[in-house]
């Protein structure tokens, strides 16, 4: 790993990664039990387990901008000025960083703490609480971090959390979201992975090919040619019958990457309800399905994989009339 000081020069003027642009709000005090999912999921923040800590990717208070250029350069300026020693760490060996959530962790000493706490609604010592596949934990925020990836010039914040009681099992990676007040999932906090038989799965499959024109690139040989296909069974837009997510990719069998694909959700006669992505950088590929926020609906949760990059994301029902469907993304790792 090399470490220049131009491209730490460089990363205050480089684009975040999309999950940080992502428009947050504070969580209230106590969140309306009748929340509306689009206002109950404004209120999660997403984070992961990695390195025995809970990390948050808490928003600034710039995030609250109404267009992307803005929030874009309200990020850039706080990082320019909650690291002002930037070229100082940089001038450090590559062996005396903390590894952290996604790049390398800017001790203390090189940041501008009372700065950094002044642009997020996020205080240490506030209480929230983490729902991991285990169950939901409270936490209280302890510190916060800044971490950074020479490899992609981004950085990134965090809100680092202790519990305050139940169990973590910290050395597990994994995604996880907070907010002030959660439902408890019980026995349900672990994804389900539920799958159709042979003739639902075929049903969903025509519905790709059929409906959707998913047909392979002409570049790719016969003999190359191969299909990708998850699926999972959940509720969706109604709580009272079974309802698919579905990712179906025709590519290369060297290059999963390469070819065109669909994320899609299907009612239970496998007419469509809606698509969530396609042929996109990220590939958003179905890990599971779990209710949230206790409505009796599932969300849809996603591995983003791209060729040089990874990400996260949870699907829920945005609006339902028409059907569609808003997420809550992870930071992005990669180039």
């Amino acid at each position: 790993m090399h470490r220049k000081i131009g491209i730490l020069t460089f990363a205050f003027f480089i684009s975040c990664q999309r999950s940080q642009n992502a428009t947050f709000e504070a969580p209230p005090a106590q969140p309306p039990a009748a929340a509306t999912p689009s206002a109950f999921f404004s209120t999660v923040v997403p984070g992961g387990i990695a390195n025995g800590k809970i990390y948050l990717a808490i928003p600034l208070l710039t995030d609250q901008s109404h267009t992307r250029e803005e929030k874009e350069h309200g990020r850039e300026a706080f990082f320019r000025k909650a690291v002002p020693l930037t070229e100082k760490w940089s001038e450090r060996g590559p062996d005396s960083s903390d590894e952290g959530y996604g790049g390398d962790v800017i001790p203390d000493q090189y940041l501008d703490r009372n700065y950094i706490e002044a642009n997020t609604a996020y205080k240490i010592g506030q209480s929230l609480s983490i729902r991991t596949r285990e169950s939901i934990v409270p936490i209280r925020i302890t510190r916060h971090e800044i971490h950074f990836s020479f490899a992609s010039a981004t950085y990134f914040l965090y809100a680092v959390g202790d519990p305050t009681s139940g169990v973590v099992r910290p050395l597990v990676p994994q995604q996880i979201f907070a907010s002030a007040e959660l439902p408890d999932c019980g026995k349900s906090c672990a994804l389900s992975r539920n799958k159709p038989d042979a003739d639902k799965t075929q049903k969903v499959r025509a519905m790709a090919i059929d409906k959707l024109g998913v047909q392979f690139t002409s570049d790719i040989p016969d003999e190359e040619r191969t299909e990708t296909l998850l699926i999972y069974v959940g509720h969706f837009t109604r709580p009272d019958t079974n309802q698919y997510v579905a990712f179906f990719s025709r590519h290369s069998k060297e290059a999963g990457d390469v070819g065109k694909w669909v994320t899609y959700v299907l009612d239970s006669d496998f007419s469509l309800i809606s698509v969530l992505g396609r042929d996109s950088y990220l590939q958003l590929k179905p890990d599971g399905v779990a209710d949230v926020n206790g409505d009796g609906l599932d969300e849809i949760w996603c591995n983003d994989v791209g060729y040089e990059g990874t990400s996260y994301s949870l699907w829920y029902l945005g609006r339902t009339t028409p059907p569609s469907f808003k997420s809550v993304e992870w930071p992005y790792f990669g180039l």
